[in-house]
């Protein structure tokens, strides 16, 4: 199995986590800014251990850290948090699914935009591009 069929089958299970830990977030009856602690929480017990395993068994070390790109990742990521928590707290339980497509189709168009300055524009990419344009604008409308 090649290394980028290997890739997309892990971006594909993390894509049903991601969509998935947000649904159950609603669900669990957390309400509020109670939810990223949990999340955070959760996140510590997995990462925590990860990180040690990654460490002593696999020799990944600190060097070469780029502190600023690391904290607007932080800076994202928290931002990323406290949207989706207020996104959850507002959204009643039956119509949570539109805001979370519309939430992969904004990360679908921000890879595409990476994609897009790293390599080029092609074909491919402008079609799928619109394709997700037309997605969100065709979800939005349906209501």
């Amino acid at each position: 199995m090649s290394a980028l069929l290997k890739g997309v089958i892990l971006a594909a299970l993390a894509g049903i986590c991601s969509n998935q830990w947000t649904v159950l977030l609603k669900l669990s009856g957390l309400n509020g800014f109670y939810m990223p602690l949990g999340y955070a929480t959760g996140s510590i017990a997995v990462s925590v251990p990860l990180a040690i395993w990654a460490h002593y068994v696999l020799g990944v070390s600190f060097e070469g850290v780029r502190v600023g790109i690391l904290a607007g990742a932080i800076a994202m990521s928290g931002g990323m948090l406290l949207l989706i928590v207020a996104m959850l707290a507002i959204t009643p339980k039956s119509q949570i699914g539109v805001p979370l497509m519309i939430w992969a189709l904004s990360q679908v168009s921000m890879a595409a935009l990476y994609t897009w300055y790293m390599g080029g524009m092609t074909p491919r990419l402008a079609l799928g591009s619109v394709t997700a344009m037309l997605s969100v604008y065709l979800l939005l409308s349906a209501r």
